[in-house]
């Protein structure tokens, strides 16, 4: 069972299991589980550096930096990953692509390359899997993008079948007017995969139809990524 945007306010021990107090819309809900795990990932640690004194300026999601991962406080002051309070989102390969943009601009200021963030996938790797990339639907509506959705379960597909599946879903935004890919979501064993796929097709900017025109090997899960658009 997935809930999402449910803010936990207390754990209680039971017996033999616990029970996880959260809030959801306004609403009070709890759930019993057997193992409760924090898996809120790396916390920036910048709160003994004395940043102030620096002029280095900073938010509670970081030091903040332009476009070039450089504080506009401190000019002197670069930042890249989790103690960056950039737009990537806080993982490696984002925080990979950042090191290597300061390492240049540390190397040779004269040098100035702009950090970009194309669509970024993001995986929970749970049993099933839950990959996401690009738009929801409400972030896509609020941008004021004519989208067609596509929405469905796969679990009478091949694959799903052939493994017993038990979970497997998904839901695709694509622009009407250019065809491109705006955002995936999939929940499924190999979700994780199937995103990186999506991925790809988002950053080259290829278009639902090209995607569909492509052949795959048969049967595989990334196949699947052609009837889910």
């Amino acid at each position: 069972m997935f809930s999402f945007n449910a803010g936990v306010s207390e754990i209680e021990k039971l017996q033999k299991n616990f029970r996880v107090n959260y809030q959801k819309d306004d609403i009070e809900e709890s759930v019993k589980a057997e193992m409760v795990f924090n898996t809120a990932g790396r916390v920036q640690s910048i709160d003994e550096l004395n940043l102030e004194k620096g002029n280095v300026s900073f938010t509670n999601k970081g030091m903040t930096v332009n476009k070039y991962l450089q504080n506009p406080g401190n000019k002197n002051v670069y930042a890249c990953g989790d103690v960056a309070a950039s737009e990537g989102l806080p993982l490696t390969p984002l925080s990979s692509i950042e090191a290597k943009i300061v390492i240049t601009h540390l190397l040779d200021k004269n040098i100035k390359e702009e950090a970009k963030y194309p669509a970024q996938p993001s995986v929970v790797f749970t049993t099933p899997q839950l990959a996401s990339i690009g738009l929801s639907v409400e972030e896509a509506e609020r941008r004021n993008f004519d989208i067609n959705v596509k929405e469905n379960f796969g679990l009478n597909w091949f694959n799903a079948k052939r493994i017993n599946e038990r979970s497997y879903g998904f839901q695709t935004i694509v622009d009407k007017k250019s065809g491109q890919i705006l955002g995936a979501h999939i929940i499924a064993s190999e979700a994780a995969e199937m995103i990186n796929l999506f991925a790809m097709a988002m950053q080259t900017q290829l278009t639902y139809k090209e995607v569909k025109a492509l052949i795959f090997a048969y049967p595989t899960w990334g196949n699947d990524i052609k009837q889910m658009i």
